[in-house]
């Protein structure tokens, strides 16, 4: 199994792909179990297809065929199962968000995917806290210091450009449904409330 990280699109009214369209493009194209997850971009599917087994050339592949089919330029970041349920796990149990905290998971392309990637972006001491771990960063603050995390910042970087973000819930849910389809090896979705 695999997810497809679309990046950038149904954002302030920009680069609109409604999600049955896109589940539709993914089957049209031979992929097999294909499932969306909310409006941000999120598609779970399988291939038996050896040639897929290059998630970096499935994502450019990917890539392609959605500028083809609907003349849009989005970058695709595909990760594997296990891959997100390493992610996910990494997520210490005390930082899934609720109404104080928030956390987010920014999800690196290949070429960021590095601990120096640390100290290339804007982190505000005292008031980020902030991990690296393989293929995404793990960022969370206080919810009443969302006015001071230079989070917000992200975007004036070059970096931003090779990236693409998801709520930790998001990213617990896309575990679970992942684990519903074809169980892994890594522990149970901690059942949480799900908040932004």
């Amino acid at each position: 199994m695999y997810i497809a990280l679309l990046r950038g699109i149904n954002v302030g009214g920009r680069n609109t792909l409604p999600m049955k369209e896109l589940a539709q493009c993914f089957v049209s194209l031979g992929m097999e179990e294909v499932k969306t997850y909310i409006a941000s971009g999120n598609v779970l599917f399988s291939s038996a297809d050896p040639i897929h087994r290059d998630v970096r050339a499935l994502g450019k592949y990917l890539e392609e065929a959605l500028y083809n089919k609907f003349q849009l330029e989005v970058p695709v970041l595909v990760k594997t199962a296990e891959e997100i349920g390493s992610i996910y796990s990494s997520i210490p149990p005390h930082l899934i968000p609720d109404k104080t905290q928030k956390t987010d998971v920014v999800f690196l392309w290949p070429n960021l995917d590095n601990p120096e990637i640390l100290h290339t972006i804007p982190i505000r001491k005292g008031i980020d806290r902030v991990t690296y771990v393989s293929g995404a960063i793990i960022w969370n603050i206080d919810r009443f210091d969302q006015n001071k995390t230079y989070f917000n910042r992200l975007p004036q970087f070059k970096e931003y450009q090779h990236m693409t973000i998801r709520n930790a819930n998001t990213v617990k849910n896309l575990y679970r449904l992942l684990n519903t389809q074809h169980p892994t090896s890594h522990t149970q979705p901690r059942e949480k409330e799900d908040l932004n």
